[in-house]
């Protein structure tokens, strides 16, 4: 432990304000209505934007946060802390992997809010997600996923799959590429949030209540449009996914 450390007392309250927070949000959650309105997105963020204050999370974004109503989401993804983060600042549905539905803490809230699990080792999920995709949208629904697939140490990024851009660059869905830096109490870039590896939910939430506080810089980038040439090439979703990742993974490398 060094100075920076909090101390074991601090880490169990922590600890024990997310489980009460946890049955508190299944609770409400459980009564939360499907249609997307204005009330389910806002009990959703107020959610998401709970938990990060009681692990003492700041999420930096842009002075004024202007989006598209309707929009693809992509992001760098490091950690499970990200989804609350991105939920804090827009309300959205979630592609997940599959694993996540059966964690104890974030899997059922994470299906609660409307996560579209997916198995990412194969590739006949591929045409039915899509298809929840294009649903998603189509009915006004952001849609957000993490085009890695798996998670890094948030210092760099891992290369971008293209798949799940397909429904947008056939709609013509704006794009928002958003990437994510998590830095310590003194500015540093911090890798304690990520959850990598062989890491579980528990040692994962351990080095996080470790940390005094947490900050996660959050960059968005322009919507990314294609014309209407390139909307009709096949290789469309790959232009997308070209401009997102080239943007995170720029942004990422920053300090």
């Amino acid at each position: 432990m060094n100075d920076y450390s909090t101390s074991l007392p601090v880490r169990f309250w922590r600890i024990f304000r997310v489980l009460l927070w946890f049955f508190a949000a299944s609770l409400r959650l459980f009564f939360l209505p499907a249609d997307y309105s204005e009330r389910s997105r806002a009990i959703l963020q107020h959610t998401a934007r709970r938990l990060l204050v009681i692990l003492r999370i700041e999420v930096d974004g842009p002075s004024q946060l202007s989006l598209p109503p309707v929009f693809l989401g992509v992001a760098n993804h490091v950690s499970w802390l990200d989804v609350f983060a991105m939920m804090a600042l827009y309300p959205t549905v979630f592609i997940g992997k599959r694993q996540i539905r059966s964690w104890p803490l974030i899997g059922s809230v994470a299906a609660r809010a409307g996560t579209v699990f997916i198995n990412r080792d194969s590739r006949n999920d591929v045409r039915p997600i899509n298809e929840a995709i294009r649903r998603a949208l189509a009915e006004g629904r952001t849609v957000s996923f993490f085009p890695e697939a798996k998670t890094s140490h948030g210092l760099s990024t891992l290369p971008f799959k293209a798949a799940l851009f397909q429904p947008a660059a056939e709609s013509g869905t704006p794009v928002m590429a958003l990437s994510l830096r998590y830095y310590d109490q003194l500015g540093n870039r911090s890798t304690k949030p990520a959850y990598v590896g062989d890491m579980n939910l528990l040692v994962s939430l351990w080095r996080i209540v470790s940390v005094p506080a947490i900050t996660v810089r959050a960059d968005f980038s322009e919507p990314l449009l294609l014309d209407d040439e390139d909307r009709m090439a096949e290789n469309g979703r790959f232009l997308l996914k070209d401009r997102a990742e080239s943007f995170i993974r720029d942004t990422v490398a920053q300090h």
